[in-house]
C-alpha cells in the first residue's frame, strides 16, 4: 500500500511538472467554452483518465501522454492550441502506438483503441444526434430524454398516458433518469441515435436489474419473484455479517433488503418503485401516509358538512389514483385480514427509516435486522396473502376444537375482507337477533341492485353437510324484516349443503329472499378471483335454478 502511494504522488508530481511547461509555451483553448476567451488548462491527467476509461493499459496511456507532449512542444511559442487539436494528436498516437519499439500491443489492437477513442471523444459534429422517425435531426438534448422519450417508453410499459407519467414522478427523479439515460448514450461513443433504438435503451434501463424504476404493469410476477429472491438473499448475508462482525457490508445488505422489499410490495400492488437511492422504501411511506390522512379525513365526524375536508380528501384520491387504477388501497384490508393495521405498518417503516438514518452505527445494526425480519414477514403476508388464507382455511376445516365455529367465522371475516365493495362486521345484533357477519356493499354489478344494501351471514364449519334447519332460521329472520334494507344472506357451509337445503334457498328465492349457499370450493374461489363477480354469479345460478 505504501509503495502505491509513492507511486502515485510521483504521477501527481510528474502530471504537474508537464501541466506547467506545457502552460508557459502555449494557449490552450476550447472552442466550444461559452467565455470570451475559451482559454482552459491544459490537465495531462485528462488524458490519461480518457485512454484508461476505454481499456488503453496505464503504460501505454503514459506512452500516448509522452507522444503528445512530443507534438505540442513542436508548436511554435505561443501557439494557440484547441482541445480539438489534443484529441487528434491523441487518436493518431493510438493508431502508430504499435510502431514503437517498447510496446507489444499489435496493430489491430492499437486499431481498436483508435477507434473508440475517436468514438467517445472525437465527435466532429459536437453533440450526439437524435434521428426522428420522419427523418428529421435534432441534438440530444436532455429535455427530449425527460419530456419525450422515458414518457414515452413508460406509457408502453405500464399502458397509461405519457402526461400522467411525467405528474407521477417527481421533478428530482425525472432528473434522475434523464441523467442517467445521457451518461450511457454519451458511454456508447456514437455520433447519432436513431429515436427507437433510444426508446429500446431506455426501456432495458429502466425495467431491467440492478435496480428496476418501473415494472411492465402486464407482466408483474417476474418483477416481484426477482426482488423477493434479493430479498430473502440480502436478509441472510445482513444476519450473517452481523454475526461475522462485518459491518459495511452487513449495512449494505440491510440497505439492499429494504430497497427490494419495499419495490416488491409496490409491485404487488401496481404501483412503480421510482428511482435513486432507496426510492421504492420512501415511495411506499408516502403513499401510505397519504392513505392514512385520506381516512383520517373521511372519519371526521364533521366531514359530509365540511367542504374543506372533503376536498382535501379528494384531492389525496386523486394524487393516489392518477393512473385510475391504483391497487395501493387494497393493501389496507390485505393488512387487516393478516393481523395487522395501516397505524401500526406505519409505524414500522418510521422506525426502519428512523434506523437507516443511524445506521452507521454498530449497535443498531441487530435492532435493524431484527425490524427487517418483521418487515419482510409482513410483506410475504400482503404478497402471499391468498396461498396463505387458503393454508389457513384448511387447517380450519379439520380443526375439531370447541372454538372451530369462532375460528371459520375469522377466516370468513378475512376472505370477505379481500373486496373493496363489501364492508364487513363480526357478531352484530340486530333486534335481539345475533348475526355471524354482516356485509354492507356498494356494488352495482349484475343482481345486487336487486337486494338490499346489507347481507346477513351465517358460517357452519361442521363434519355434516348444512342441512334445511339452517337455511329455513336465516330465511325465517330476513322475513321478519330486522332491517328494511335487508332481503338476502350468505349461508357458508365448509362440507356444503344437503339436497333439502338446496331445495330451500330455491323456493326462498321464489318469495323475494335470496339465499347464497357458499361451499369450500366457492371459498377457494372467492379468494382466487373477484368476489363481487364470485357472488354475482351464484345468484344468477340460483335464479336459473329457480326458473328452471
Amino acid at each position: 500500500m505504501e509503495n502505491l502511494d509513492l507511486i502515485s504522488q510521483s504521477l501527481k508530481n510528474l502530471f504537474e511538472e508537464i501541466d506547467q511547461n506545457i502552460a508557459n509555451r502555449i494557449i490552450f483553448i476550447d472552442s466550444k467554452k461559452r467565455s470570451s476567451d475559451g482559454k482552459i488548462i491544459f490537465v495531462s491527467e485528462k488524458i490519461i483518465y480518457s485512454l484508461t476509461n476505454i481499456g488503453v493499459p496505464l503504460n501505454y496511456s503514459i506512452h500516448i501522454l509522452d507522444m503528445v507532449i512530443e507534438k505540442i512542444m513542436e508548436f511554435p511559442e505561443g501557439s494557440t492550441v484547441e482541445t480539438s487539436d489534443i484529441r487528434r494528436l491523441v487518436s493518431t498516437g493510438l493508431y502508430v502506438l504499435h510502431t514503437r519499439n517498447d510496446v507489444t500491443a499489435n496493430a489491430q489492437k492499437c486499431q481498436i483503441w483508435g477507434d473508440l477513442y475517436l468514438r467517445k471523444y472525437g465527435n466532429p459534429e459536437g453533440p450526439i444526434k437524435i434521428i426522428h422517425r420522419d427523418g428529421r435531426f435534432d441534438k440530444l438534448r436532455h429535455g427530449i430524454i425527460e419530456n419525450s422519450i422515458i414518457p414515452e417508453v413508460f406509457s408502453e410499459i405500464t399502458d397509461r398516458n405519457k402526461a400522467d407519467i411525467l405528474k407521477k414522478f417527481s421533478k428530482k427523479e425525472r432528473n434522475e433518469m434523464r441523467d442517467e439515460v445521457m451518461r450511457i448514450v454519451q458511454e456508447l461513443g456514437i455520433y447519432k441515435i436513431h429515436n427507437q433504438t433510444l426508446q429500446y435503451l431506455v426501456r432495458d434501463l429502466a425495467t431491467q436489474p440492478p435496480h428496476p424504476w418501473v415494472f411492465n404493469i402486464k407482466e408483474p410476477e417476474p418483477f416481484i419473484k426477482y426482488n423477493m429472491d434479493r430479498v430473502f438473499k440480502n436478509l441472510k448475508n445482513a444476519k450473517n455479517y452481523n454475526n461475522a462482525l462485518d459491518y459495511p457490508n452487513c449495512r449494505n445488505s440491510i440497505i439492499e433488503t429494504v430497497h427490494h422489499v419495499s419495490a416488491s410490495i409496490l409491485g404487488y400492488y401496481e404501483e412503480f418503485p421510482g428511482c435513486g437511492f432507496l426510492a421504492p422504501f420512501y415511495n411506499l411511506k408516502n403513499l401510505l401516509n397519504k392513505m392514512r390522512l385520506f381516512f383520517r379525513y373521511r372519519a371526521d365526524k364533521t366531514y359530509n358538512e365540511n367542504s374543506s375536508l372533503i376536498r382535501r380528501a379528494d384531492e389525496i384520491r386523486e394524487e393516489i389514483d392518477l393512473f385510475g387504477r391504483s391497487k395501493i388501497w387494497e393493501i389496507n384490508h390485505d393488512l387487516i385480514i393478516n393481523n395487522n393495521s395501516l397505524d401500526v405498518f406505519l409505524e414500522k417503516l418510521e422506525s426502519i427509516d428512523h434506523n437507516l438514518k443511524i445506521l452507521h452505527r454498530d449497535e443498531i445494526i441487530l435492532e435493524t435486522i431484527n425490524e427487517l425480519d418483521n418487515y419482510v414477514e409482513i410483506c410475504e403476508s400482503l404478497i402471499y396473502k391468498k396461498s396463505s388464507l387458503k393454508d389457513k382455511l384448511s387447517q380450519v376445516v379439520n380443526y375439531n376444537g370447541k372454538d372451530k365455529g369462532s375460528q371459520f367465522e375469522d377466516i370468513m371475516f378475512k376472505v370477505l375482507s379481500l373486496s373493496d365493495d363489501l364492508s364487513i362486521k363480526k357478531g352484530r345484533k340486530i333486534k335481539n337477533k345475533q348475526f355471524d357477519l354482516i356485509i354492507q356493499h356498494k356494488s352495482k354489478k349484475g343482481l345486487f341492485p336487486k337486494i338490499g344494501e346489507f347481507l346477513f351471514v351465517e358460517c357452519k364449519n361442521t363434519k355434516a353437510p348444512a342441512d334445511v334447519e339452517i337455511i329455513e332460521k336465516l330465511g325465517s329472520r330476513i322475513r321478519e324484516k330486522p332491517d328494511e334494507f335487508c332481503n338476502a344472506g350468505l349461508i357458508i357451509s365448509s362440507h356444503g349443503f344437503t339436497k333439502g337445503a338446496m331445495d330451500e334457498a330455491y323456493k326462498l328465492f321464489s318469495e323475494g329472499i335470496y339465499l347464497i349457499l357458499l361451499d369450500i370450493n366457492d371459498i377457494h374461489r372467492l379468494i382466487d378471483n373477484d368476489i363481487i363477480d364470485e357472488l354475482n354469479a351464484k345468484f344468477e345460478s340460483l335464479f336459473l335454478g329457480v326458473v328452471n
